[in-house]
């Protein structure tokens, strides 16, 4: 029976020799104002996220999971046992990817890519920023050239404003956000 902690460990090592270039690894993100939590998340040139689904596992809350993954992430993933695999295929949508988890003849955990996954078409700005924390947000309002009184604006007030800019530079801004974010800092929000 695999567990979440022996799928991780293999996972993060899997994740660390296909990751070549510059990237950061992040544990447990809480996304869109505690909403959902990412299991594995690699903030690199895309944003990809590992939903990880062990044998002790239920798929229940996974539909609405995905439905904030698919408007924070880029690039999603379930990584499943063979316990979870056919529920899975059949839940995912065509842009997810699929990762088998299963156990080796030396004891670990081998994770085979089933199907890659393509960018998210539903990125959603208002539910990406709300990720974000207030010192976060007020950074891309001035870095997008917004105007007004950006430290009395609630977190919220904030999230509407910037959400209307440009979706491109937004997405940008707001994987620079993550990328740079001081993760050992658990106490700032």
């Amino acid at each position: 029976m695999l567990r979440d902690i022996d799928i991780r460990q293999s996972l993060i090592e899997h994740l660390t020799t296909r990751f070549k270039s510059e990237y950061k690894l992040v544990e447990e993100l809480s996304i869109s104002d505690k909403r959902a939590r990412a299991d594995v998340v690699v903030l690199a040139k895309s944003l990809f996220n590992y939903e990880i689904k062990s044998d002790v596992d239920s798929l229940s809350r996974f539909t609405t999971q995905m439905f904030f993954y698919d408007r924070v992430f880029e690039r999603n993933f379930i990584v499943t046992t063979d316990k979870h695999l056919a529920k899975a295929i059949e839940l995912l949508p065509s842009h997810w990817g699929l990762l088998s988890a299963s156990p080796n003849r030396q004891g670990s955990v081998k994770i085979k890519t089933i199907k890659a996954a393509k960018m998210s078409p539903h990125w959603e700005p208002a539910t990406a920023l709300f990720t974000l924390w207030k010192s976060e947000l007020i950074d891309i309002y001035e870095e997008l050239k917004l105007t007004g009184p950006t430290k009395s604006l609630s977190r919220e007030q904030l999230i509407e404003e910037i959400s209307t800019s440009s979706k491109r530079g937004l997405k940008q801004s707001f994987k620079k956000a993550l990328t740079t974010r001081d993760f050992t800092s658990s106490l700032r929000k």
